[in-house]
């Protein structure tokens, strides 16, 4: 039972592909114009003739990657690439972004007619979205509709790599070991360019292959075939230029010859490794299939930041945190129509709408706050309630009681502020009857009254009112105190007067009983 087991999980285990911890790298090869031999036909036959060999009519003449009869074929590269990438070849038909954006590259190698404007738009839109593009020129093929929108220049004439010290039995055939540090060129020691084409300009990039000083850019309409006429650029030529565009990136390659099935069966080179690296560095970043996926995962995270800053109530913050939500989910949908991406912009802008809601709360709330410390309490009382509405509709609980505690103690202080002022006018009015002689009652009143508003005033809390009324205070008690100084004036002086007037009268009797 347990031999049974084991050999079980060893057959699933078997079963199970490790080579990739990543989503296979999607490839389309365009052959929806592909190149025919038969137009060199005739050229190739007079060529040989000359050469005194036979030439045979090939029973494949397309250059295609479903060509493995044929020398000039890519079906033996085309079978490695199979075992490493997913690879569909496009043979009619327009290329649209649509349709490229479910691949990660995309290998142009083949080609008659130019690409139109419109499809030389959505191979860039492929690749600003982080596809790649792999390009392979050939001198008899219309490489600069392709590769001058990115900047990128081959010779508009056919012109192709000879070297006058080509280590194979052909000068067109040339190999290359002057490689540049990359990924691309991890491992690679020496390639074999067939038919190589020159790069003549490019605007950004790096160059990773170039051909030797001995090489020269031979052109097939003119001049002498077989050697370097004067008018004939010498090397080095580079042939191998990356760039970086976007999210994406591209590789341009002279030398379709590069990829035939003979080529790469030809000793000490490494032509399909280049290959491989190429697919795999282009296919890094991962088409636009794979890069909204990205977009919508950082949008996501941006939503939860959002709703974290909202549910704390920083909705000035929250809504800076939706808008880039909103643009990334936008951006998302841009580069790969995704229902995920439209429910995200849905969600966030009707989180944007709550926090401008919240945004105009707390505004009321600031102004309402401000109005009730000027004591302008009947405003304040109007910006609390619209504080509280908006408080309300976003459901934020706290706030709402607070506008509600906050408009019932401006309504307190409104009935105050009305105590103080009627006690106040009272207080004036016994003060003006309260002048007396020998009566403080009046003062007394009038006195008690202030201080009555002075105590409202206190609770209303107006400084300015509460000092009116401590004035107020100290008259009265001023007068009061005048009174009675009065008062105690007045019993002296009728004291005295009294008691003088008895002094009178006893010194008159006695002057009569005396006499």
């Amino acid at each position: 039972m347990k031999k049974v087991v084991v050999l079980v999980v060893l057959l699933l285990l078997n079963s199970i592909d490790f080579t990739e911890g990543t989503e296979q790298i999607k490839v389309l090869v365009d052959e929806s114009r592909v190149d025919e031999a038969e137009e060199l036909e005739q050229w190739m036959v007079e060529l040989l003739k000359g050469l005194g060999l036979e030439y045979t009519e090939p029973s494949d003449p397309r250059y295609s990657f479903e060509n493995t009869e044929e020398t000039f074929g890519f079906g033996t590269i085309a079978k490695k690439l199979r075992s490493e990438f997913s690879v569909s070849i496009k043979k009619s038909g327009k290329l649209s972004y649509a349709s490229l954006s479910n691949f990660d590259v995309l290998i142009i190698c083949s080609f008659q007619e130019n690409y139109s404007s419109a499809e030389i738009e959505a191979i860039k839109q492929f690749v600003e979205n982080g596809g790649g593009l792999f390009f392979v020129a050939h001198y008899n093929s219309p490489n600069n509709s392709v590769s001058e929108p990115f900047g990128v220049l081959f010779p508009s004439e056919k012109v192709y790599i000879w070297d006058e010290e080509s280590k194979s039995s052909v000068r067109w055939c040339i190999y290359i070991s002057d490689l540049a540090s990359h990924p691309i060129t991890d491992r690679i020691t020496q390639i074999l360019i067939d038919d190589g084409v020159p790069i003549i300009s490019y605007e950004s990039g790096e160059v990773l292959a170039k051909t030797s000083e001995t090489s020269w850019a031979n052109n097939a309409e003119s001049g002498i075939f077989y050697k370097k006429d004067d008018d004939e650029d010498s090397g080095p030529f580079g042939v191998l230029l990356v760039q970086s565009m976007g999210k994406g990136r591209t590789v341009f390659f002279g030398g379709r010859g590069t990829f035939y099935n003979s080529t790469v069966e030809e000793p000490d080179q490494q032509n399909t490794d280049l290959l491989i690296n190429v697919v795999r560095w282009l296919g890094e970043p991962g088409g636009p299939y794979k890069q909204y996926v990205i977009a919508n995962e950082r949008a996501q995270q941006m939503m939860s930041d959002a709703k974290s800053l909202y549910e704390n109530h920083e909705f000035s913050r929250a809504k800076q945190k939706l808008e880039d939500a909103v643009n990334l989910f936008t951006q998302s949908n841009d580069i790969y129509p995704n229902a995920e991406g439209r429910q995200g912009i849905e969600e966030a802008e009707s989180y944007i709408e709550k926090c401008e809601t919240g945004m105009k709360a707390d505004a009321a709330f600031a102004k309402a706050t401000e109005l009730f410390n000027q004591r302008k309490l009947e405003d304040a009382i109007k910006e609390f309630g619209d504080a509280q509405s908006l408080y309300e509709e976003i459901g934020y609980t706290a706030q709402v009681e607070a506008c509600t505690l906050k408009t019932e103690e401006s309504r307190i202080l409104v009935g105050v502020q009305e105590e103080a002022l009627t006690l106040f006018d009272k207080a004036q009015d016994a003060q003006e009857t309260a002048p007396s002689t020998f009566s403080t009652a009046g003062y007394e009143e009038a006195k008690s009254l202030f201080e009555q508003s002075k105590s409202k005033w206190e609770q209303y809390n107006d400084p300015e009112q509460v000092a009116r009324c401590e004035e107020q205070i100290v008259y009265c008690e001023n007068e009061i105190a005048s009174v009675k100084k009065t008062r105690a004036i007045i019993v002296v002086v009728v004291v005295m007067v009294v008691a003088g007037g008895a002094a009178v009268m006893v010194l008159v009797k006695r002057r009569s009983k005396s006499e």
